[in-house]
């Protein structure tokens, strides 16, 4: 029983903080602004279902912004719909930019020193 809690518990916790606990990473940052999600967030107060892209967009470039505030190192784990890259050229970013895609999860991280790079 409490071993299957103890999975639940890191499920509910989520990837990053599961790296954090593990001692991956030294530091969890927010990458969201609450108003900008909000603003994005497709599903309408009466159920419906609407995507609407220039949200999406403005959202992307809060998370971006947010990124580029750190120094060094950024790694960023995000469901396979959001692609940084048109975000990050937006912001005139110089930073070297790589994801894979393992399953359903995508990893993205950046360097600042250098120039724009994507490798896919």
């Amino acid at each position: 029983m409490f071993e299957a809690q103890h999975q639940v518990n890191l499920l509910e916790a989520g990837a990053a903080a599961r790296l954090i606990i593990s001692g991956g990473l030294k530091t969890l940052l927010q990458t969201e602004d609450s108003k900008a999600m909000e603003a994005a967030n497709p599903v309408q107060a009466d159920g419906s279902v609407v995507f609407d892209k220039s949200a999406d967009e403005a959202r992307e470039d809060t998370i971006v912004r947010n990124l580029l505030k750190v120094d060094g190192v950024v790694v960023i784990i995000l469901v396979g719909g959001h692609d940084l890259a048109d975000n990050i050229k937006r912001e005139g970013a110089a930073v070297i930019m790589s994801w894979w895609v393992y399953r359903s999860i995508r990893v993205w991280w950046s360097d600042r020193r250098s120039g724009l790079h994507i490798f896919t």
